[in-house]
């Protein structure tokens, strides 16, 4: 048998950009524990408040980063009976601790952990961040190996999508497409996002990265890019609609309002208010109802002024906004408690609306079209008569709800 190159298999062949080989004698960035580990991880909160995202690229000997508030830290330590062991601490309390032998590994240390943030408990999870490398390609002209486009060495496996209205901003669709092509020729992103079919190629441009746009099976143009693994880029898919990608690191941003889904940020809404009393009273007389209409969205701050529903006797002001930390709608009121139907003292308390009801109008269903949804409460009310007496009474309130979807 004659000799030959060794080539390492692709399980064993280093993956460029996502991991390196220490090549210091001694491996002294992880206490002689591992000749290959990885450049970064992905950080993931799973807590009350739903997921939250970070990351933690390696520093010094350290992979560091920042999650729900706290400061992760990964690092490798050999024990005194010569065990390696990767071990996690959050705020510099360890709450994580894996030998070799337990399962660990050198080249991935992905693993996740029940512990607590905040005095909340939740679950850790940190991920090995994988990019996608390029092969090199030969030049026409010199035969000599080059990169397949720019500098890029590496870049990313998926791509975050969102398609906009080019003249009001509204999200139309957003989404994520994912590499379909063989590791050896160079990435096509495809996928459905929203109603759009989008097949996204890199290609070279003059030297320079860029990605061919296809929409429906029809090509749209070149779209310029920055950046390799951080590669983002924007073009018209037609005079009204623009799209906009950017490589997924950890998570693909939802730019839907958080209390809807399929919501656009920067749409609103119509709430169609009616008012009834509950029961006869000195106050109001039924059915005492009263219609109106009032335009809502969804921000991440609270209504300031709110919708005024004017009764007989008194006046009612509500408020409807979308509670970023709760992710849910909040319904508020507040009224004037004398005779006479005086506006309420700005100085005058919002109350949570009780027992609440809110059926949300779901876009992502009702692509093109209205959706609908309801809202239904009790507020409690009061009066001043004859007396003077203070009389308690209650107002029902219902509010039909339409959103025009993009």
């Amino acid at each position: 048998m004659g000799w030959g190159w060794h080539t390492p298999d692709k399980l064993t062949k280093l993956l460029k950009c996502s991991e390196f080989h220490d090549p210091t004698c001694g491996q002294p960035i992880t206490d002689g524990c591992c000749p290959v580990i990885p450049c970064s991880y992905c950080l993931v909160w799973d807590g009350y408040d739903g997921f939250q995202y970070g990351t933690a690229p390696l520093s010094g000997s350290t992979w560091t980063g920042t999650i729900a508030g706290a400061t992760f830290a990964g690092f490798w330590e050999m024990d005194i009976y010569g065990d390696c062991e990767f071990v996690v601490t959050l705020d510099g309390v360890e709450v994580y601790r894996k030998s070799c032998y337990e399962g660990q590994s050198c080249r991935d240390s992905s693993d996740h952990v029940d512990t607590t943030i905040s005095y909340e408990d939740g679950t850790l999870t940190w991920q090995k961040i994988d990019h996608r490398p390029l092969e090199y390609v030969t030049d026409y002209d010199t035969q000599c190996k080059v990169h397949f486009c720019g500098t890029c060495e590496c870049t990313c496996e998926c791509l975050c999508v969102e398609i906009t209205d080019e003249y009001t901003g509204t999200v139309i669709a957003h989404g994520e497409i994912c590499d379909t092509a063989y590791p050896c020729d160079g990435p096509v992103w495809e996928g459905q996002v929203g109603s759009y079919n989008l097949s996204l190629a890199l290609a070279d441009c003059n030297d320079a990265c860029c990605i061919v746009v296809s929409e429906g099976g029809y090509e749209v143009g070149e779209m310029g890019v920055t950046g390799c693994t951080d590669m983002t880029g924007t073009i018209l898919l037609d005079f009204e609609t623009r799209l906009t990608v950017t490589c997924k690191v950890c998570e693909c941003v939802d730019n839907s309002c958080p209390c809807c889904p399929g919501w656009p940020l920067t749409a609103s809404g119509i709430i169609n208010w009616t008012t009834a009393v509950e029961t006869t009273n000195d106050c109001e007389s039924a059915p005492s109802t009263v219609e109106v209409s009032s335009d809502f969205g969804c921000p991440n701050t609270e209504d300031t002024t709110g919708t005024l529903l004017r009764t007989a006797a008194t006046e009612l002001w509500v408020r409807v906004f979308c509670d970023a930390d709760t992710e849910q709608w909040k319904v508020q009121y507040r009224s004037a408690t004398s005779g006479g139907g005086y506006d309420p003292p700005a100085s005058a308390t919002w109350l949570d609306a009780p027992g609440v009801t809110f059926v949300c109008p779901d876009c992502a269903n009702a692509v093109g079209g209205i959706a609908t949804g309801t809202i239904d409460f009790i507020a409690e009310m009061a009066c001043e008569v004859s007396g003077p007496t203070i009389v308690p009474y209650n107002i029902i309130v219902h509010g039909d709800v339409e959103i025009s979807c993009p």
